[in-house]
């Protein structure tokens, strides 16, 4: 998992050298095909880009206080929270998008490039207690995401969301990915214009 994480964030510092203008950065996953994944491996997906995601820019405004305190009234509530290792602070959502929702946060951290290799690992070893407590639920999908402001943001701790989705089985469903289920954005392969040149002939008569 830390490899795989030291990886992403290599990609990320290397596409911002080449292209100053991309500066969001999201470390993403989909885990098996419930989640969207068409490939039976684990893999990460990195995503640099000169324009934030729905959910990045949202975000991203959101005032530095109040992600203080939010997690200081968890803290203080201590039902949901988990615990911290080295700089990332682990709770379960409050207001589950899916299933088993846990999110974490890095503080000092603004965007996946930021991340030193210390950090790497204490968010790695995160992930793995939160996978294999997963397991030990009975789930075997889930999707990732990892939302990064532009490095240098003042206030902004990158923070993560990974929640399951229902296993893979006969009657499975995979209605959507990392990018609609934690991003707000729609993933689509057809240019709008390309379906409205296939129908119209239908509706010519």
């Amino acid at each position: 998992m830390g490899d795989n994480l030291w990886t992403q964030v290599a990609y990320a510092k290397a596409v911002m050298a080449a292209k100053p203008e991309s500066r969001w950065a999201s470390v993403n996953a989909n885990h098996m095909l419930p989640s969207g994944s068409s490939l039976f491996h684990p893999h990460l997906q990195g995503i640099v880009d000169p324009e934030p995601t729905t959910v990045q820019r949202g975000l991203a405004g959101v005032p530095a206080a109040r992600f203080a305190a939010y997690l200081d009234a968890e803290r203080r509530c201590g039902e949901r929270h988990l615990g911290r290792i080295g700089r990332v602070e682990w709770l379960v959502s409050f207001a589950p998008i899916a299933p088993a929702e846990v999110r974490a946060f890095v503080s000092g951290v603004a965007s996946p490039a930021e991340l030193d290799d210390e950090s790497i690992a204490e968010l790695a070893h995160g992930l793995v207690h939160t996978l294999n407590g997963y397991a030990e639920m009975g789930y075997e999908s889930f999707n990732l995401a990892t939302y990064g402001a532009p490095p240098g943001t003042n206030g902004y701790s990158l923070n993560l969301r990974i929640a399951c989705r229902s296993n893979l089985g006969p009657h499975y469903r995979s209605d959507s990915t990392f990018l609609e289920r934690l991003h707000w954005e729609g993933a689509i392969d057809l240019a709008p214009e390309a379906v409205a040149e296939r129908l119209r002939p239908r509706f010519a008569g």
